[in-house]
């Protein structure tokens, strides 16, 4: 049985005032229904809260859009007196998690509003091994939280807990549902590992699967071509065979879906390149150079069981060049476009038109022979604007060059070190 991509999540140190709990997941779930507005409710008193059972509570119940909502607030009222709160929020399915550990001293006759009062920015954070604590985004999905109220003087334990739904927009290279970039790579393990990026910094998405995946020399992400929401890959085998992975946005633990055979013959090409629109119909397509370097176009059909139409010529001459690279739009055309190296680490600038074809090319810059392998598709930083990685295997180092929109210089050519893959040699990225 071929390997899924399965998932690996780090320890997770969110502290507000006090405290940071663990952390282990995968990539995971994207919303499946249209979001509606959380609301506040009041929780009344359960029959025999002196004893222990339930406290008076403000918190979300429904669904949260979180790339809309900046904060999500809960609110208790446990009584007078010294009291001890231990609040956590953990996501159901993933084990994320933060905890709050606070004091209060209460009047004795307490207002009637909640005086016990948590605020989440709907993120986590973690400690790589050297202790640097990074920030990343939470997924989507069901969270839920328990309150534990401690009186100081040895008084019943109260509680409370609860849930709710959250939600994000599906978005190009979004493998787990947490509304960031992620880049996929088949590690020497033989392993199909991910790695994710917040605000153009590290992520949490660093996942791997089980082995098999040296089986492929080509994996590319192509965004959304089977007519789901989600992201998705397509690999080529050593026989030639191509692969679509359907992605599920981490509504199971595996954000990819067990693989289905596109079809033969595709080892007639030299490069494949997925994640643009090239056609102009609001879907990726793909493209591929063979060896006499004929350019072919597949446009996807949001089939899964037939994801390309049959192919067509687009152009000739693309022999000349050892990379190419599916980016979108980066340089405000009508679609996506396409970005080639030569054999001079020349790289060129292909506007697509939205019916197939391109521009003249347009020389963007050199110096890019140092790079064995060009990702593009998506926003790494967050910015709105789509972005180029380039892997650099002599420093082990994926750099970013940011889109600027412009339409002559769409990228800017001053490199950016990122933490993905950092100190890491694999010998695929897609």
């Amino acid at each position: 049985m071929h390997p899924n991509l399965a998932g690996r999540r780090r320890l997770a140190a969110a502290t507000a005032t006090a405290l940071a709990v663990t952390a282990v997941s995968g990539l995971l779930a994207a919303p499946t229904a249209a979001a509606s507005s959380a609301r506040a409710v009041q929780a009344a008193p359960a029959a025999g809260a002196e004893t222990g059972t339930d406290v008076p509570a403000q918190v979300p119940t429904g669904t949260i859009d979180l790339d809309t909502t900046t904060t999500v607030d809960f609110a208790f009222r446990p009584g007078p007196g010294e009291v001890g709160i231990r609040f956590t929020l953990r996501h159901a399915r993933t084990g994320d998690s933060v905890t709050f550990v606070r004091e209060y001293s209460l009047p004795d006759e307490p207002a009637s509003g909640f005086p016990c009062r948590f605020t989440w920015d709907g993120t986590f954070s973690y400690p790589n091994p050297e202790g640097v604590v990074s920030t990343f985004a939470a997924n989507s999905g069901t969270y839920a939280w328990t309150m534990t109220a401690t009186p100081a003087d040895g008084g019943p334990v109260l509680t409370s807990s609860g849930s709710f739904t959250a939600t994000r927009t599906a978005r190009p290279r979004d493998f787990d549902g947490d509304g960031v970039f992620d880049l996929l790579a088949i590690g020497d393990d033989a392993r199909l590992h991910a790695e994710g990026s917040y605000r153009g910094g590290a992520g949490h998405s660093n996942v791997s699967s089980g082995q098999g995946w040296d089986a492929y020399d080509r994996l590319e992400s192509t965004g959304d071509i089977n007519g789901s929401p989600h992201p998705d890959a397509v690999t080529r085998d050593r026989n030639g065979v191509l692969w679509l992975y359907r992605g599920n946005g981490g509504s199971t633990p595996q954000s990819l879906d067990s693989r289905s055979r596109v079809g033969g013959g595709w080892q007639v090409y030299n490069h494949l390149a997925g994640g643009s629109d090239l056609a102009g119909d609001d879907r990726p397509d793909l493209v591929a150079a063979d060896t006499s370097g004929a350019l072919w176009l597949y446009t996807s059909t949001g089939n899964s069981t037939a994801p390309f139409a049959a192919r067509q010529r687009v152009g000739g001459g693309w022999q000349i060049y050892n990379q190419i690279t599916a980016v979108g739009n980066i340089a405000g055309g009508p679609a996506g476009d396409l970005v080639a190296r030569d054999r001079d680490g020349v790289l060129w600038l292909y506007l697509g038109k939205g019916d197939g074809t391109f521009t003249t090319r347009e020389r963007l810059g050199a110096g890019f022979q140092r790079y064995s392998e060009l990702a593009g598709g998506g926003d790494w930083d967050g910015d709105g604007l789509n972005d180029l990685l380039a892997v650099e295997p002599a420093t082990r180092t994926v750099h970013a060059f940011n889109g600027t929109g412009e339409r002559h210089a769409p990228l800017d050519l001053t490199r950016k070190a990122t933490p993905l893959f950092q100190g890491k040699a694999h010998p695929f990225y897609g």
